[in-house]
């Protein structure tokens, strides 16, 4: 994923998860390239979102926080809205 992610003008993070092993989302973030990127909870993402842990692998989210830690995920480009 080539796509230059920085914080929104709300303040949210956008952020990509690439692949997942067990509950880890490897995820690139604005501070998080793919060859370096963030370890979140799989499930945290799931579980915010109403979606399966299977289904978080190649999404799109935003959500709140800096390269320490982030939360309160949200789907971007939600099929069922």
């Amino acid at each position: 994923m080539s796509r230059n992610y920085r914080p929104l003008p709300d303040g949210r993070i956008p952020l990509w998860v690439m692949l997942t092993v067990a509950d880890a989302a490897y995820a690139v973030t604005p501070w998080h390239r793919a060859d370096r990127p963030m370890r979140l909870s799989a499930s945290n993402i799931a579980d915010d979102c109403d979606i399966s842990v299977a289904a978080v692998i190649g999404q799109e989210f935003t959500a709140i926080g800096n390269a320490d830690g982030l939360h309160d995920f949200r789907l971007m480009h939600d099929p069922r809205d």
